[in-house]
């Protein structure tokens, strides 16, 4: 995290050294593409609900403002767009609720396990007084604007030979995850190791048994197809996934006003659709694993989620900070 805040800092402060027109030529001159990354590939709900917004911005400035997409971490990871975006050399990208905590250490209970119900307890605190001054403060500092809420899906587990059952089967395993402290926490606290790798390089991990299993949404296990490479599907649903489309504050003062309307009403399409992609999927990809020789458990959660009782208790007593974002997501729920 360290790192990430270093860099952070170097590259807004080159930024504030340089006159404006070293970056754009001229200090107001209007955007007419914007690029849009994500780590998605092209088969994804997500680069499907971008292509949305990206037609309709096209469709209803004539042409005259397009979107770029860019898939596959083709620009960088997750946490490389969010950088960019800050330094205005990126536009268009997703930001996971998750993710926010790296730059933001007391959102870090938004990503652990077993914090928000569904989407719709996600929808909820996002309208929280606290969660709305969070939201200018993210603004203000890393020049992130959320233009809209989608839901990413929830996440579940899978793994090559050992089924899954109980808090007990995990232990020993070696479980692939994102660099990201509450995927990692789902993973140790349950007794498994904690593997982080890039996304990119999944599939051949699992296929070559480098790791015994990994954790995402349905949706997800899908499109990367790793239901060809495992064997057994828990459906662990340990972290509800909300996700922002997020616009550099440097790039949409750059949007013609009369276009501004119109990008944020495309990423609010894009949202719907998304949404709808991932509630859809959780409600049709099982049987499909099933039939690719998946092997389905159901566990019992009560089990799992009490595991992560002393990891949030010791979370709120961390200071005021801390509790604030407690309160908010009890208050939502």
């Amino acid at each position: 995290m360290k790192k990430v805040k270093i860099a952070i800092s170097l590259i807004m402060s080159s930024l504030m050294s340089l006159p404006t027109y070293a970056f754009w030529g001229s200090s107001n001159s209007d955007l007419e593409e914007l690029k849009f990354s994500m780590v998605q590939g092209i088969q994804s709900n997500e680069y499907k609900a971008a292509k949305i917004m990206s037609d309709y911005v096209n469709d209803n400035t004539d042409g005259k403002l397009t979107i770029r997409l860019y898939s596959d971490a083709q620009l960088g990871d997750d946490l490389e767009t969010m950088e960019q975006m800050t330094a205005g050399a990126l536009d268009l990208g997703y930001v996971n609720y998750g993710r926010y905590n790296v730059f933001m250490p007391e959102l870090t209970l938004l990503q652990y396990p077993y914090v928000f119900k569904d989407f719709a307890h996600i929808q909820r605190f996002s309208e929280t007084a606290y969660f709305q001054e969070k939201k200018q403060e993210i603004l203000n500092k890393y020049k992130w604007r959320q233009l809209s809420l989608a839901y990413g899906g929830a996440r579940n587990t899978t793994t090559t030979v050992k089924e899954i059952n109980s808090v007990e089967d995990f232990k020993s395993l070696k479980i692939r995850t994102p660099k990201a402290k509450g995927n990692m926490a789902y993973v140790s606290e349950l007794g498994a190791s904690p593997t982080p790798m890039a996304f990119s390089e999944v599939y051949l991990a699992l296929k070559t048994n480098a790791v015994d299993g990994q954790e995402n949404p349905l949706s997800i296990i899908d499109s990367a197809k790793f239901y060809e490479v495992q064997k057994n599907l828990t459906l662990t649903k340990h972290i509800t996934i909300g996700m922002n489309i997020v616009v550099s504050d440097i790039s949409w003062n750059r949007i013609p006003e009369d276009y501004r309307d119109i990008v944020k009403k495309g990423a609010e399409l894009a949202a719907q659709y998304v949404t709808d992609a991932y509630i859809r999927d959780e409600k049709n990809l099982i049987t499909k694993f099933e039939n690719a020789g998946m092997k389905v458990s159901k566990p019992d959660l009560s089990e799992f989620a009490e595991a992560f009782v002393p990891l949030k208790t010791s979370y709120k007593d961390k200071g005021e900070e801390y509790q604030k974002v407690v309160d908010a997501v009890n208050e939502s729920s």
